[in-house]
């Protein structure tokens, strides 16, 4: 014997309709949700952007020096100097003045701030082209960097009492000299040296002056 069993055509479309309606209102809120994350993505992106912007970042330590306020666009380079984790740059610039400028690590991007137009009035014999100093929690150090324009000079003999070297010089070669610690001109007392080894200039105030004038800070005849 057979049975027939109804079935209920419009229960089963209601269940059906219903199971749509709470699939859409779950689609419905997952829209709210994918937008939220795309503004919060937005603002992370434009507040990063800012960031790099108004503080001035750079990806590479020379791309953040060339871009110092202080050095034109057509500044030629001429030497580069690690300082642990600094950089130090050393240009010619358009008015051929020489110029040197400290890059720093910030975060993984770098930033120039400091620059040194620190250069000798003396041009004959021998002359400063460059100059930095760096007294923070990540390093103490001095360097300076010195270029002969005549053959009379062959060496130059530097540094603190005790740690002093002889460094020899060639003529319009550019020489750098480089030590760590709180240190000064004056306690490294730059001396140039003719090819038998006598004084010919000494670096720092002039001997003339009853004050120590900055301006006076450079390469002087020994008389």
């Amino acid at each position: 014997m057979f049975f027939l069993i109804p079935f209920d055509t419009m229960g089963g479309a209601e269940r059906l309709d219903k199971i749509m309606n709470e699939e859409g209102i779950f689609m419905n809120k997952r829209k709210p949700v994918k937008k939220l994350i795309g503004i919060v993505f937005f603002i992370l992106v434009f507040v990063f952007a800012c960031t790099v912007f108004f503080l001035d970042l750079h990806l590479t330590p020379l791309n953040a020096a060339k871009k110092n306020n202080y050095i034109h666009k057509n500044a030629v380079l001429l030497k580069e100097i690690n300082a642990r984790e600094n950089k130090i740059y050393i240009f010619q610039d358009n008015d051929q003045s020489y110029k040197t400028v400290i890059s720093k690590p910030f975060g993984p991007f770098w930033k120039s701030e400091i620059a040194f137009n620190y250069q000798s009035n003396l041009k004959n014999d021998i002359e400063t082209v460059g100059y930095a100093k760096i007294n923070d929690q990540t390093i103490n150090m001095l360097m300076l960097a010195f270029k002969t324009n005549t053959n009379d000079i062959k060496y130059v003999e530097a540094g603190p009492d005790g740690e002093r070297f002889l460094r020899p010089m060639h003529l319009g070669n550019i020489e750098i000299f480089y030590w760590e610690g709180k240190l000064n001109e004056r306690d490294i007392n730059p001396i140039a040296l003719s090819a038998d080894k006598k004084p010919k200039y000494y670096y720092g105030f002039s001997k003339d002056k009853q004050y120590d004038d900055l301006r006076t800070i450079q390469w002087h005849e020994y008389h």
